[in-house]
């Protein structure tokens, strides 16, 4: 699944998200979080976080994005060389689903980021953070139930590379948790 970085500015109308919708150039679960922050309700004032920290967040993002993609394929590639039906090829195929996950979770959370820092207004900005926090707390939730399964599906392996390479990608899914609660507390 590849999700496409849309920055709309805070003016554009919702006709203009539909034609993004129309070309197919947008996911729908993605759009619906766009379009909410396209039509933004009102809501109670908070702090905006500083457009700094929001720039450096999505490089960080970014950058934990490509290792989730190297582990979605190197579990992918263990995973074809083994027999088929095999639970080794199984165990490699969950985990290489896990990876891909992990990774869209970022990739989101950075596509969300981006859509804040191009939000001018700054009653704009108070309105749709609490709209990422929640969607990136959610994200957290789920790494830490995908934390779970990594370490089920490696208690099952009796290949060293798929553990190896579960392990490395265990303490980056800490590290992932961590920078998703840093975007989270930037909101606070």
């Amino acid at each position: 699944m590849k999700l496409h970085v849309l920055v709309f500015e805070a003016s554009a109308d919702r006709t203009s998200v539909q034609r993004w919708i129309n070309r197919g150039a947008v996911r729908a679960a993605t759009l619906g979080l766009i379009v909410t922050l396209i039509a933004l309700p009102a809501s109670s004032p908070a702090q905006v976080a500083p457009a700094e920290a929001s720039a450096a967040s999505r490089s960080d993002g970014l950058l934990l994005r490509l290792r989730f993609q190297e582990y979605q394929s190197d579990f992918s590639d263990f995973a074809k060389s083994q027999r088929p039906l095999s639970q080794e090829r199984e165990i490699s195929g969950d985990l290489s689903s896990i990876a891909e996950r992990i990774g869209d979770y970022l990739e989101s959370t950075t596509t969300l980021l981006q859509v804040y820092s191009s939000v001018s207004r700054e009653a704009d900005r108070v309105r749709i953070q609490p709209i990422i926090k929640s969607q990136v707390s959610e994200f957290v939730r789920k790494i830490e139930t995908d934390l779970s399964l990594v370490n089920t599906e490696l208690s099952d392996t009796k290949l060293p590379t798929v553990v190896g390479t579960g392990d490395r990608m265990k303490q980056d899914m800490q590290d992932a948790k961590t920078f998703l609660d840093s975007v989270q507390s930037s909101f606070e």
